[in-house]
């Protein structure tokens, strides 16, 4: 009996794999620092936002009545967000809820005025508090790897230097080094998948 594909394995690096697994989703995160003084950003946009609670509660719903309930699937499930820290201290966070707009064969995000793109060499993500443009500091090569138990991950190196800044309650954060990751799954990210600490250490 023939199976309908639960992704899309073909998809470029960074580009929408169409994860269609309930349950499932996709993230991409952009996480930003100043190590001098100890401030970071993490920028994140998510395909099956894995702190909704009707997501979580449809998909139990799901797995205990697959006859009763419809499977819930990563694109009714989006959100933007925005974490800022200071030395291992949260001071700020932002959440955006609404549908999220992707290309089909490129990084090229949109969550109401949050918008996120790959141009040429360069990553450039627009908030209403702020632009940063994320520089390679080598050639963008990376491919999906396996990251186990039904997730994989894009994680290119070496990392990015960041220009812009953020302004956050009444203050101007400037950032300067980065990095980016890029990560879907056919399994929850919550529960055992948990979302991995800040890359950098700053967030």
């Amino acid at each position: 009996m023939p199976t309908l594909p639960l992704y899309d394995p073909l998809a470029p690096p960074f580009a929408p794999h169409r994860v269609t697994a309930p349950g499932g989703y996709e993230w991409w995160r952009f996480e930003a620092s100043d190590p001098s003084a100890g401030i970071g950003a993490n920028i994140d946009f998510y395909q099956g936002y894995p702190q909704d609670p009707t997501y979580r509660r449809r998909y139990r719903l799901y797995r205990l009545w697959p006859t009763r309930f419809a499977p819930p699937v990563p694109k009714d499930y989006t959100a933007a967000e925005l974490v800022i820290s200071e030395n291992g201290r949260r001071i700020a966070k932002c959440l955006e809820r609404g549908p999220l707009a992707v290309s089909d064969d490129a990084l090229d995000l949109s969550v109401g005025q949050w918008h996120a793109a790959h141009r040429g060499r360069d990553f450039r993500v627009e908030l209403p508090v702020g632009s940063l443009v994320f520089r390679h500091r080598g050639e963008v090569e990376c491919s999906p790897r396996h990251a186990g138990n039904g997730h994989w991950q894009t994680l290119p190196s070496p990392s990015f230097d960041v220009d812009g800044a953020l302004e956050v309650g009444g203050r101007r954060i400037v950032l300067s080094t980065g990095v980016l990751l890029h990560r879907f799954g056919t399994r929850p990210l919550w529960g055992t998948a948990r979302v991995p600490p800040s890359l950098s250490g700053q967030v």
